[in-house]
Parts: C-alpha cells; structure tokens; sequence
C-alpha cells in the first residue's frame, strides 16, 4: 500500500478539537481559514465561524474576497453579527436586508424616510429629541411628510416649504374654529 502524505492526514483528522478552542474564545483568523481552504476543509467554514464568537472585521473583508460580497453578507445577517454589519456594510446593503435600526443607529434618516421609514423616525424624535431634531425634521421634510411633522407638533419644520405652509394654514384655522365653538349647548 501506498504512503499517505501529511495532506491526507489533515484531511481525515476530526476537527472536534479546533471548534472546541473556537468555543473556548480563541479567535478564527484569515490566516486558519485559508488553512481550512487548503487543507480541504471548506465544508466546515461555516460552522467554524458560527462556533466561533470572536469575529472580526479581518474575517469580513476575507470572506468578501473568497465568497463575494452578496454570499458574505447572507451569512454575516443570517448569523447575526451586528458588530461587523454596523461597522462594514453598506448603506446600501443595509436597506437591502431592512436593517433599520441600524441605519437609524447611523444616523441615516433620510435613506430611512426615503423607504417610508417615518414611524421609525417619528419614534426616534419623541423618545430622543435633541439628538435627532434637526436629522429627522430635514430627512422628513425632504419627502414632504408633512403629516408626520404635523403629528410631532414641528411648526419649525412645517414652515419654509408649500406643504407645509399649507398644513400650519388649515391647522391654524381648525384651532380657530374649536376656540369659537359655543361652549354649552343651545335652547331651542
């Protein structure tokens, strides 16, 4: 019989000690990963970087080349690393998946008006007011959702453009009319 190299000695060794270290918090690397590549372990990537919970921003940028970017981000959003999708996608990406929060965490109120997002930035402006005004009033103001800055009681931002000159109009005259309403009803 013939010899077997040390490639296929790797090839038959059981990987139950290296997803244990991974476990332990010892980091995957591009660096073992390409050794998995080499070595022939390209089925067991994907459980090794869901064992592993250390994932850093050098294991993107890997994955983006050997992957391609679109299979990368599936995993990284199946899988849940929020680290590396705040800090490395795309704002594009990040509409693409529907991250929301995440835009909003960028401060990306526009793109977020821009996909009717408002309930999410009418919520970021009540709950936080003076970190988001200025953002929020602009990004909702630039998709005339006149109506929402209505509803926020934004005279501010009503004012300076037709829509919302017009709105502040008919609620200045609603609220005229309630004032001049009779206040106990009429004998007839």
């Amino acid at each position: 019989p013939r010899s077997r190299g040390l490639g296929d000695v790797y090839k038959r060794q059981d990987l139950t000690k290296f997803f244990y270290l991974l476990k332990q918090g010892y980091a995957l690397t591009p660096f073992l990963l390409n050794c998995m590549i080499d070595y022939g372990y390209e089925k067991h990537i994907e459980k090794a970087l869901c064992v592993c919970d250390r994932c850093s921003f050098a294991i993107y940028d890997f994955f983006c080349i050997y992957w391609g970017v679109d299979k990368t981000e599936d995993f990284f959003v199946k899988n849940s690393y929020t680290k590396v999708i705040q800090k490395r996608f795309s704002t594009k990406s990040l509409v693409k998946y529907q991250l929301w929060e995440l835009l909003a965490e960028r401060r990306e109120y526009v793109v977020l008006a821009e996909h009717g997002q408002i309930e999410l930035l009418k919520k970021l402006k009540q709950e936080n007011p003076s970190d988001h005004l200025l953002g929020v009033r602009e990004a909702l103001r630039k998709v005339n959702a006149v109506e929402a800055l209505a509803e926020l009681k934004d005279w501010i931002g009503l004012a300076g453009f037709p829509e919302g000159e017009l709105k502040l109009f008919e609620l200045k005259e609603l609220s005229l009319i309630h004032i001049s309403e009779p206040t106990r009803p009429r004998l007839i």
